[in-house]
């Protein structure tokens, strides 16, 4: 069955037409986009997905060290990006090198990390394409007798990176988020991991990345906060210490 001429389905589409059905509109069908964008945040999560990309090659070897990468990507970006800070018991904005604050993190991901000894990567940044049927209306059945459901559209995306976890064996898909600040209330109704989640053992095992028998159980979420790395000592807990030895409500 010819399927080019369906309708692509991005995740970002889907999720702005559920937020927004005429911003929907604007963007997709009439490809009218806004004059001003804050592309400065956007591109800095871009650097870090590809410095991350990079640094997690299929196997249990990491490639090149996501802080040079980093470097690399943005020695000519001269720009700010806004971050946050926990001042007088108010959360205040503040802006910071973008180059500089990227490759600080990034250093500190691999420090805090210790490469993730216990992932077994399968790929990362690893796009997919799956074809959902129309379950609305009975099945087709073609002229050899095969029964199929009619497809509706392409849902088109991509995997941050996906691994098999040593502590459990069980295959997991990562999602890379960076952000200002850290919430998780709103994940269990987050559009991006219930699609991939939806789809993922279909497109991985298209792929042969996983077998026929295996199934991914989950996603973790891997949150790296936009703001320069707390120097002070922390406690048994790791939470940060003030100077007169109290915990910081950072």
């Amino acid at each position: 069955m010819d399927i080019e001429p369906l309708p692509l389905l991005r995740q970002s589409e889907r999720a702005m037409f559920k937020r927004c059905n005429w911003a929907w509109y604007q963007a997709f069908v009439k490809n009218i986009q806004p004059i001003v964008e804050h592309k400065d945040a956007a591109d800095f999560g871009t650097l870090v997905h590809l410095a991350l990309a990079e640094y997690y090659i299929p196997g249990e070897v990491r490639g090149p060290h996501p802080a040079d990468t980093f470097d690399d990507l943005a020695v000519n970006k001269i720009a700010l990006i806004k971050t946050t800070e926990y001042k007088d018991e108010e959360t205040v904005a503040k802006w910071e090198d973008f180059h500089e604050l990227g490759v600080a993190l990034m250093e500190e991901y691999v420090k805090h990390y210790r490469g993730d000894p216990h992932w077994v990567v399968l790929d990362a940044e690893r796009r997919f394409d799956v074809v959902i049927p129309d379950v609305r209306f009975k099945p087709l059945t073609s002229d050899k007798g095969k029964r199929g459901f009619r497809p509706i559209v392409r849902l088109v995306g991509t995997f941050d990176l996906v691994v098999r976890d040593l502590n459990d064996g069980q295959y997991k898909m990562v999602d890379h988020k960076t952000c200002t600040a850290i919430y998780t209330g709103h994940l269990t109704l987050d559009e991006q991991p219930s699609t991939y989640i939806l789809v993922a053992n279909t497109a991985l095992r298209h792929q042969g990345l996983i077998g026929p028998n295996d199934s991914v159980v989950g996603m973790e979420f891997n949150f790296i906060r936009k703001a320069k790395v707390d120097t002070r000592p922390q406690d048994e807990n790791g939470q940060s210490l003030n100077l007169d030895g109290s915990v910081s409500k950072k």
